[in-house]
């Protein structure tokens, strides 16, 4: 990690310097709702993202608490103190804490020069990635998923496969029967895959009406929206979000 990228990461944030101003406690609205112990992935997550990046909140002490996504801290320099489950973890400079869902956590203040980053990941994220990898297990196929797969993940809503073809430097048309080769599915099916995917999970997630939520995940039309949502998932994403 250079220098000048690390002396960004430990840029006081205006949450940090709330705390070095004499805030005594995390500010919950931040992190989880009012009565809970759990620290939400909407409050944390950009709009129909399914990970993001921020830095460990410094200079104060973080009850227990339990997360709704997987969580990665990589420690970029210093070392930060948790308990994880009822054990002490020291976390030191270069090393990666990996936490599930059901893991209690509770984390110490850390100084300065304690700069962590925390990845917010949502299980679907790996959930959608293996199951277009799990056909096919050789490295140089791996990379090319992985690359088609990022790509659908970042522009779903209005990415074009003539920009990812111009992105990855491959013929439109090679590229458009690669994907269907090694992935079994068109590109239009990856992309309609994952509007539909992060359609079903603002629909659970938020209260966000149908019709925005359509536009959100690249449907202008909302009757074509609700036909296909009703094709994937047996019912209309209203019932869909009464069920859950």
């Amino acid at each position: 990690m250079t220098g000048e990228f690390l002396e960004k990461l430990q840029q006081i944030t205006p949450e940090e310097q709330r705390i070095l101003s004499g805030e005594k406690t995390i500010e919950k609205e931040i992190y989880m709702e009012e009565n809970s112990n759990v620290i939400d992935a909407t409050k944390l997550l950009e709009a129909g993202k399914l990970i993001q990046v921020r830095t460990h909140t410094r200079f104060i002490h973080f009850p227990e608490h339990t997360h709704n996504y997987v969580e990665m801290i990589y420690m970029c320099s210093g070392s930060t103190h948790h308990v994880i489950n009822g054990e002490d973890v020291i976390l030191k400079q270069g090393e990666l804490l990996i936490l599930n869902q059901n893991a209690v956590q509770e984390i110490y203040p850390a100084g300065e020069g304690d700069v962590a980053v925390n990845f917010i990941i949502l299980p679907e994220f790996f959930d959608y990635g293996l199951k277009m990898m799990e056909t096919d297990a050789a490295s140089e196929q791996q990379k090319f998923i992985i690359q088609v797969l990022s790509y659908v993940e970042e522009h779903y809503k209005s990415g074009e496969l003539t920009e990812l073809a111009e992105e990855l430097r491959f013929d439109i048309y090679w590229l458009s029967k690669e994907i269907r080769k090694r992935t079994g599915k068109t590109y239009t099916d990856l992309v309609q895959a994952k509007r539909l995917s992060q359609a079903a999970y603002l629909l659970r997630t938020t209260a966000m009406n149908v019709m925005d939520i359509s536009m959100a995940v690249g449907y202008d039309n909302i009757s074509y929206f609700h036909r296909i949502f009703q094709k994937k998932y047996g019912m209309t994403p209203r019932r869909y979000r009464i069920s859950e």
